[in-house]
This record gives C-alpha cells, sequence and structure tokens, in this order.
C-alpha cells in the first residue's frame, strides 16, 4: 500500500520515454538482439511491448501527457524533469538524421503523435514506417507536419527519402502525402 506504479512516476517515466526513443526497436531487422527489456515480465513478453511514438517536448510540464506523474520531491518536474526532458527533445530530435520506426504496429493514433514532433527533425534524411497499420488519418496527420506554412521556412528541408508501405492508409491518405511533398520537400524516394 503507498507504493506508486513504475509508469505513474515521474523520473522512471522520464528515463523510459528517453530510452524508448535512442533505442533500435527489438522488432527492428538492424536489431541483432533485444536492445530493451521490460524486466517486470517474462520470458518473450520481456521483449514485446508497444514502442510509442516520440512524446512531444511539454510531455511533463502540468497538463501535458505526463504531467500528472508522481515526484518524491514535487518540485523535481518542473525545476528539472520537465525544462530537462523538452531540452534533451530539441536536442535529439534537430540533429537526428534517421527514424525507423518500422514493425512496430503503429495506428493512426502513434502516426498523429509522430507528426507533432517531425516539424522538430530538420536534419531528418530518412523516414521509414513500414509494416504498421497506420490509415488515412495517420498519413495525412504526416503530411500536413510537412507542409510549410512560412514560407521563409523549409520544412525538413535534407528530408529525401521516406518509406510507407505495408500499412492501411489507401489513396486519399497517400495523394495527400504525395502532394505536399512535391511542393514542399526534397524528398526523391516515396517507398511504398
Amino acid at each position: 500500500e503507498g507504493t506508486v506504479n513504475y509508469h505513474d512516476r515521474g523520473w522512471c517515466t522520464f528515463e523510459y520515454e528517453l530510452t524508448m526513443m535512442i533505442k533500435v526497436a527489438n522488432t527492428s531487422l538492424r536489431a541483432d538482439w533485444p536492445h530493451v527489456l521490460d524486466l517486470g515480465k517474462s520470458g518473450v513478453e520481456k521483449i514485446r511491448f508497444q514502442r510509442p511514438a516520440p512524446a512531444e517536448p511539454l510531455a511533463f510540464f502540468g497538463g501535458h501527457l505526463h504531467g500528472m506523474k508522481t515526484y518524491t520531491n514535487g518540485a523535481d518536474r518542473d525545476n528539472i524533469v520537465a525544462p530537462k526532458f523538452r531540452q534533451t527533445i530539441f536536442e535529439l530530435l534537430g540533429g537526428v538524421q534517421e527514424l525507423n520506426f518500422t514493425r512496430l504496429g503503429w495506428t493512426d493514433e502513434q502516426a498523429c503523435k509522430l507528426a507533432v514532433v517531425l516539424p522538430l527533425c530538420g536534419q531528418l534524411r530518412s523516414l521509414e514506417m513500414v509494416h504498421n497499420q497506420v490509415g488515412n488519418k495517420g498519413i495525412r496527420a504526416m503530411a500536413a507536419a510537412f507542409r510549410n506554412t512560412n514560407s521563409q521556412i523549409r520544412v525538413l528541408p535534407c528530408l529525401t527519402w521516406v518509406r510507407l508501405g505495408f500499412n492501411s492508409y489507401g489513396a486519399g491518405g497517400q495523394d495527400a502525402l504525395a502532394k505536399v511533398l512535391r511542393v514542399e520537400g526534397t524528398v526523391q524516394s516515396l517507398k511504398e
């Protein structure tokens, strides 16, 4: 009694979110071994778990995704965790050149969350989201993230490779993405 669940703790969630961002997914074809284990589970369930989309920079501030997590010292949220997470997200995503979210079982929900942070990825060259269940809604959200809303700034100016094959989207999502990438982007290869 009185024990706070692991995923309800602020510092644990902070570490979890960062780990999920920097480690290769266990389901990736580029992973020779499981890079992340859930030690609270046994057997094959240790390596099979849902990997979330990167959280938005304000995720640990009050009123956002992790703003209500519990801390031993309540001041940690506003003084340490929230600002540090925001800074880390900007630094990680601002310098990332490749994002590979293949075979994660993602749906429109995760694609929409990814769309929120995609504009932060100014150095992104390659985006892969193959073998998921992303439908038109998720693809349209990503297309909106690529759209340039200020003629002075290019969104994702380095992006040249996008692979989204084997998802659930149809012609509507594909058309929305192709249209915005033709106008706004430098994408040379949009693979099914």
